[in-house]
């Protein structure tokens, strides 16, 4: 006759996994400006939004104009925004999808400035891409439903204030331009005109995708 064995119990570890950056991309475009902030002066010229440039056939200047900077503080401060913003976006949304819509967002943007704006010959920042990711920000929590709908409205009119503000020449908690530096109204709003497009155009291939499906 066997004796009776003990089972001694014991503690399951659970698996670790590999920490994984959430914003990848955010994090990098912003890592991009800081950095151009403290590169030489000719790089910055090279890679600024110059429209007689741009018109001589200088088309990256069309996306590189958005990483580039009138000072140190306003770069520091575009990029800290883009960054907090993209830590929000990027897992809502992907990085795949966020990568597409600041691709064609900063080109369009830049286009509808050189269009519309031809008495602008230099321009300079993150902040028309800052204000696409927060409309495009919003969008997202209002339809996951990850945050309460009344924030977002307050959020979303504070955003439209704002704008607001800077086209009739005011600026709301300061500004980071240096002397002489204008801000480009225009800009933000045509950011904020972007997210909110990408956003239907996002939602109009969801449904396109899913009525091919229901066809099968």
């Amino acid at each position: 006759m066997r004796a009776p064995t003990m089972r001694v119990p014991t503690m399951r570890v659970p698996t670790q996994r590999a920490p994984t950056m959430r914003a990848p991309a955010s994090t990098l475009l912003a890592l991009a400006a800081l950095a151009l902030v403290y590169a030489p002066a000719a790089l910055g010229d090279a890679l600024a939004y110059d429209r007689l440039a741009i018109l001589s056939g200088q088309l990256w200047r069309l996306w590189s104009g958005h990483l580039v900077h009138f000072s140190a503080q306003h770069g520091i401060t575009d990029a800290v925004a883009l960054f907090l913003i993209g830590a929000v976006l990027e897992p809502l949304i992907g990085t795949r999808r966020l990568c597409l819509a600041l691709s064609w967002g900063a080109a369009l943007i830049a286009l509808a400035l050189l269009l519309g704006l031809p008495e602008m010959a230099h321009y300079r920042g993150l902040s028309g891409l800052d204000v696409m990711m927060a409309v495009m920000a919003l969008c997202a929590l209002w339809q996951q439903r990850v945050f309460p709908r009344y924030w977002i409205i307050v959020l979303a009119a504070l955003l439209v204030l704002k704008t607001a503000a800077e086209a009739y020449g005011m600026t709301l908690g300061g500004s980071s331009l240096p002397h002489g530096i204008i801000s480009v109204w225009q800009a933000h709003a045509l950011g904020a005109l972007c997210g909110v497009l990408n956003t239907l155009l996002t939602r109009g291939l969801s449904r396109a995708s899913r009525a091919q499906l229901d066809q099968r």
